[in-house]
């Protein structure tokens, strides 16, 4: 889990957003499995560290993920080799056995059945996005850009609060509203430039909170 976390920040140093969203859910999906199985009293600092991931989460633009249904006709257990459905494989998917996790490889699927477009997956490593965005990476994650400015430390946790203001244009002259509009077509104010005076700007208000430390005292 921690060399995967040293990735995920590496990645967000060198400016690969995008390369970073996928090691940042093996980041969540490793912390969830350890603290499963650590009891609660020895747990340290593992669920502040899945606190910390899905504040990060926020951070990026994503919102909308496909989800595959489909029917499986073969798959063997990671440990025996066994159909799981079989009784003779007696691991449990998900359990732990002598330091290893018991996992559904899927060897075969039959049919798939449907792609659904959800906000909330299991898996959020299947993204949506729309083939002719041609912004660069530091655009298309612009948000996680300006917190990383910020320069604070990597396991500082931090609350995040969006809030969408009305802000006018600067680079439109206003005139009367029943004027001819000042771009020069001759329509009135009102009905052409004065239309696109305000737009929509988001403003993100971080607030710094405890640093996550990993030692036990």
């Amino acid at each position: 889990m921690f060399c995967n976390l040293c990735m995920y920040f590496e990645l967000l140093k060198e400016k690969r957003y995008k390369s970073s969203w996928d090691k940042l859910q093996d980041c969540i999906d490793l912390a969830k499995m350890v603290g499963s199985y650590i009891e609660i009293e020895n747990r340290l600092e593992i669920s502040k560290v899945l606190h910390l991931l899905s504040s990060y989460e926020t951070l990026y633009p994503y919102s909308v993920f496909a989800s595959s249904e489909y029917i499986i006709s073969k798959s063997h257990c990671s440990i025996c080799g066994q159909s799981m459905l079989s009784l003779s494989c007696q691991h449990i998917k998900g359990k732990l056995y002598w330091g290893e996790v018991a996992v559904e490889m899927i060897d075969e699927i039959k049919t798939f059945q449907a792609v659904a477009l959800v906000s909330h997956p299991e898996d959020k490593r299947c993204v949506i996005e729309l083939s002719d965005d041609n912004r660069t990476e530091v655009k298309k994650f612009k948000r996680i850009d300006q917190f990383l400015e910020l320069n604070q430390p990597f396991l500082q946790d931090f609350s995040i609060k969006k809030i969408i203001e009305n802000r006018m244009r600067d680079d439109i002259k206003i005139v009367g509203r029943n004027d001819p509009c000042s771009c020069g077509t001759g329509v009135k104010f009102k009905k052409c430039c004065g239309k696109d005076l305000y737009y929509k700007h988001e403003r993100n208000i971080i607030t710094p909170l405890q640093t996550v430390s990993m030692i036990k005292l």
